[in-house]
């Protein structure tokens, strides 16, 4: 599977910059860890993506980047990108 991903904006309410920094890192890493298995068909391309997670009041900055990224991932998943299997 080759997947791109040019910019990854999160827009993350009531953490501090480091904080912020640190999640959006996580989400990152989890997002490539969970992306989904298929091969995409060459040139398809997504041009932009809109995923809301509302969080939970004592959720970590781990466990919420844990759920965007699922959030992101099933997302691209129903976006309907054509898989190169038969």
């Amino acid at each position: 599977m080759d997947i791109s991903v040019d910019t990854l904006r999160l827009q993350i309410a009531g953490m501090d910059a480091i904080t912020a920094h640190r999640f959006a890192r996580l989400v990152a890493e989890r997002l490539a860890a969970t992306m989904p298995q298929e091969t995409t068909e060459p040139g398809q391309r997504l041009g932009s993506l809109k995923v809301s997670h509302q969080a939970r009041l004592g959720d970590s900055p781990d466990n919420l980047a844990v759920a965007t990224a699922g959030d992101i991932s099933r997302a691209v998943r129903s976006a309907g990108l054509r898989t190169g299997r038969g």
